[in-house]
């Protein structure tokens, strides 16, 4: 059985050879509070069941592993986003929170459920709004196919995102949107590489652009045990029309395992182009059941 535990496949001695190369940039102060409000929120949604289909936080790439047959993993996850966009005038803070459960159906097939809170605050010349509710809900399948000496892995993740957010306050599309996305994981011990091409129908009333691929890829470096160091970089089109370059990021962050069961993560993420968002931290909390 192939799983996202990669400290509990080490502990079995189940041949696991993990984690991924390396941390980018960790500039900007994080702004704890708005971190802890998010990740206390997500806490509150934990029963329920957003756009990105979540990856081994705080990656935003998503890996091959599944969970294996009646094996269950929940993530907490909350992110603080500041972005400043000089064309037209406006700051961006925000604050979400994401639960996402996964269900292993088979040794090989994942059901995964994704549902946020998002809190947004955005200044435009001196004004001031506020806007918060709850974000699309994610259903997506996972099913790895492919599997090569225990070391490399291939999988496919379709879904479809139901409008449940708010699209007047900028936290839902408004429309049913359809996704899919290949994914492939490659582990040379100590490292793990990650590879997703994706595609996404973004049905939307938001006048955003409906055809909108994605392309990122991440790397863990297992530095002991319990430890892992990891780095994402990725682009994707982008949904506002009235820009021609597409969002461009890097991530760098940590994994740390607790227990067998519990993992902690904190990450930065860095806009590259002026269409991603300038600064974002994130953390979260992963436990598997």
């Amino acid at each position: 059985m192939i799983t996202r535990n990669i400290y509990e496949k080490d502990i079995k001695k189940a041949g696991s050879k993990s984690p991924l190369f390396l941390c980018m940039q960790c500039l900007s102060v994080i702004h704890w509070g708005s971190l802890i409000k998010a990740l206390a929120l997500t806490v509150f949604f934990i029963v329920s069941v957003v756009d990105i289909s979540y990856a081994t936080h705080p990656l935003v790439t998503d890996d091959a592993y599944t969970q294996g047959r009646g094996n269950s993993q929940s993530e907490v996850n909350g992110e603080y986003v500041n972005d400043k966009d000089t064309d037209k005038g406006e700051v961006t803070n925000s604050s979400t929170a994401v639960t996402t459960i996964t269900y292993g159906i088979t040794e090989n097939i994942d059901l995964v459920a994704s549902a946020g809170y998002q809190n947004i605050r955005k200044n435009a010349e001196g004004i001031t709004s506020r806007n918060d509710g709850a974000t699309d809900t994610g259903i997506d399948v996972k099913w790895r196919f492919y599997e090569k000496k225990n070391d490399f892995f291939l999988a496919v993740k379709p879904g479809i995102i139901f409008p449940t957010g708010d699209n007047d306050k900028g936290s839902g599309s408004g429309i049913v949107r359809f996704r899919f996305f290949f994914i492939s994981t490659k582990e040379l011990e100590p490292f793990t590489f990650h590879l997703n091409l994706g595609y996404m129908r973004n049905n939307n009333k938001n006048d955003e652009r409906k055809d909108i691929a994605h392309v990122s890829m991440a790397g863990e470096w297992k530095i002991v045990q319990k430890l892992r160091l990891v780095a994402n970089a990725g682009i994707e089109t982008c949904r506002d029309r009235s820009y021609v370059s597409d969002p461009v990021f890097i991530l760098g962050g940590f994994v740390y395992s607790i227990t067998e069961k519990l993992d902690i993560d904190i990450g930065i993420k860095h806009g590259i182009t002026r269409t991603e968002n300038d600064f974002t931290a994130l953390a979260g909390i992963t436990i598997r059941f």
